[in-house]
């Protein structure tokens, strides 16, 4: 067995992997005597099958399972080896014009294209580099805390029933009555009650007339102009008429609104403050409970600043790589993708065809590719890791999370243990969690790195940044 390597340009090379039959050859052997103690053939007695009659029967079959074995065991042991110096994955060479003869010992040799990782700097981490970035401070305003305030009162205070609607998030209970064309109760009509938030109703002249009602008050009103839903929805949901053909119900109803019921905002007090922030918390008034808030809000849209900034660095390093990516071997790898996401596809479906939509282009294949090496070459410069530890740790707390959100909260020691190990049998899941720590930590660490100003700005206005 032999790898000889030709490197086409600064960006390319071929490698031919040429297996011998003194590499193969027992491996042959030995499989098809595998096969002669396991076959039942007739006319033989299990066990004691001709080699001859192997041969004839499975020879080329294995030869050519050995031999790709035999191929990509080498490869990927070329591509350990040389990993570093690589880029993407290889790709096989169209029409080499194999033929397996088990008759036959020949040489075999599979070639394989390469791309090559180009070299070079990252220039906005040096520290000469004249790129400044905006590190933005987003200012809280006392409207803000307010806001907050009354977000927290209502999702921990209780509701109480009004004579009338005061805001778009009241309850309503509402009768509805079918009418005919001369504005009476249809005979045989639609009669239901339901329940319903002011703000389902589609903004309109008539939304704004029902916002005016009192408990016991009625008006009449186009069903299916009152929702921003279609027919077969108001009918089911609405009306409680999804048995009935729509185009058969009349659209004039009479709405009485029947009850309201709003949220009440919960009192400042210690139990208040205790179920905001836990039973230890420090906060005894209204004032620290501002400050409390406050620094919340902070910390909430200073991360959406850091991650402006995070945004921003990878935009600068990626529209302005300082290298060149082997024009033709990206198109090929893109070609050579897009042939086996289709090929396995068809494995469930033989008709299946790749939709525009689910092509990989050979400019987004690029891009991932740019970024590979731009987090390549910061992982190396700053000796970035993440190990099996971290990987498990990050499952295991995905692990907790996704039992709070089915289960509504935390499962045993034992149980979270299952649950994580069943994820991390999931070689794919496992590959995604250790890129997205990696990428998170490279993130990090290009921020502490580059050169910053700080900048005090308002929400509206950062919101408003692209």
């Amino acid at each position: 067995m032999d790898i000889i390597r030709q490197d086409i340009d600064e960006l390319e090379a071929l490698i031919t992997i040429k297996i011998e039959p003194t590499d193969y050859e027992p491996r042959v052997k030995e499989h098809l005597k595998k096969l002669g103690r396991e076959a039942n053939l007739r006319g033989f007695r299990k066990g004691h099958v001709p080699m001859n009659v192997l041969k004839r029967m499975f020879g080329k079959r294995v030869l050519s399972e050995e031999v790709i074995k035999l191929v990509n065991d080498n490869l990927n042991k070329y591509l350990e080896e040389e990993g570093n110096s690589l880029l993407g994955r290889p790709v096989t060479v169209e029409d080499q014009g194999l033929k397996f003869d088990i008759n036959n010992k020949s040489d075999y040799n599979f070639e394989f294209e390469l791309g090559l990782r180009p070299q070079f700097d990252i220039a906005l981490l040096k520290d000469d580099s004249d790129v400044v970035f905006t590190k933005f401070n987003i200012e809280i305003t006392e409207d803000q805390i307010d806001e907050e305030i009354s977000r927290l009162r209502k999702s921990h205070g209780g509701n109480q029933e009004a004579e009338s609607i005061a805001n778009e998030n009241d309850l309503v209970r509402v009768s509805l009555i079918e009418l005919d064309d001369s504005a009476e109760p249809k005979e045989n009509g639609i009669e239901n009650s339901t329940s319903l938030l002011v703000k389902d109703l589609k903004d309109s002249d008539n939304k704004e007339q029902f916002k005016g009602l009192s408990t016991g008050e009625s008006m009449m009103l186009n069903v299916f102009d009152a929702f921003d839903k279609s027919k077969e929805e108001i009918a089911k949901f609405v009306l409680g008429a999804a048995d009935q053909n729509v185009d058969d119900i009349s659209p004039l109803f009479r709405i009485t609104l029947d009850s309201v019921s709003q949220v009440a905002e919960a009192e400042l007090d210690e139990a208040f403050y205790q179920k905001v922030f836990g039973e230890d918390t420090d906060v005894d008034s209204e004032a620290k409970l501002r400050e409390k808030v406050s620094e919340s809000l902070v910390n909430f849209h200073q991360s959406k600043s850091n991650q402006k900034l995070v945004d921003h660095v990878i935009d600068e390093l990626m529209t302005k790589a300082p290298f060149e990516l082997p024009q033709n071997y990206c198109e090929k790898l893109c070609k050579q993708i897009n042939q086996e996401n289709e090929f396995q596809k068809q494995r469930e479906d033989s008709s299946y065809k790749l939709s525009e939509k689910d092509t990989l282009t050979v400019e987004n294949l690029q891009k991932s590719l740019t970024w590979e090496l731009i987090r390549g070459k910061i992982v190396e410069l700053y000796d970035i890791e993440v190990d099996n530890d971290d990987v498990t740790e990050s499952i295991r707390q995905d692990s907790i999370r996704n039992a709070m959100y089915y289960f509504g909260q935390v499962p045993d020691a034992n149980t979270i243990e299952q649950m994580t190990n069943k994820l991390l049998e999931n070689r794919e899941y496992v590959n995604s969690t250790y890129l997205r720590m990696l990428d998170s930590r490279v993130a990090e660490t290009l921020v502490q790195n580059v050169k910053t100003k700080e900048e005090s700005i308002s929400l509206q206005d950062f919101n408003e940044l692209t």
